[in-house]
């Protein structure tokens, strides 16, 4: 089994709260993305992920998580963002997001994208979803509905594997 390399492309700390962070000239030179976003909100607030700066209904997903008590499930099938996870709650409950994007530079197939979610109150859940688009991934946009923002010292990281 041959071992994967993976290479921090870029880290973004947020010294003052904003509602989008961007990540744009990823270069095509690896296999994956994993994109880690460590952050809490300004208040309660859906986190939208979108790629190439694409807002059309093209991001179906499927979704399930629990609590520790109650299991959780969905599905969306037009809908015009990667993740539709709720982020945290407040400015001290941190929510941690993984996401891992295979194959974003191939142009002969859609995109998948893995999404795991977690914080102390909600538990965990895991995002299945596609890019149903063609085109290279080179811009990476991280937003939030509701008005809301990350907070100072919001934590994104984005990396590539190399398979």
């Amino acid at each position: 089994m041959a071992l994967q390399s993976i290479t921090s492309l870029a880290t973004i700390t947020l010294q003052q709260a904003t509602s989008t962070v961007t990540f744009s000239g990823i270069t095509n030179t690896y296999r994956d993305l994993i994109l880690a976003i460590d952050h809490t909100v300004s208040v309660a607030a859906n986190k939208l992920v979108r790629f190439n700066n694409d807002e059309g209904s093209n991001y179906p997903w499927i979704y399930m998580g629990g609590n520790g008590s109650s299991p959780l499930t969905g599905i969306n099938t037009s809908t015009s963002l990667l993740v539709e996870a709720v982020a945290a709650g407040s400015a001290t409950e941190r929510l941690l997001t993984v996401v891992n994007i295979l194959d974003y530079s191939a142009t002969d197939k859609h995109k998948t994208a893995l999404v795991r979610n977690g914080r102390a109150s909600q538990g965990t859940d895991l995002i299945v979803s596609r890019w149903a688009n063609t085109n290279a991934i080179s811009t990476i946009s991280i937003g939030l509905n509701n008005s809301a923002s990350f907070t100072a010292g919001s934590t994104f990281s984005l990396y590539g594997r190399i398979a």
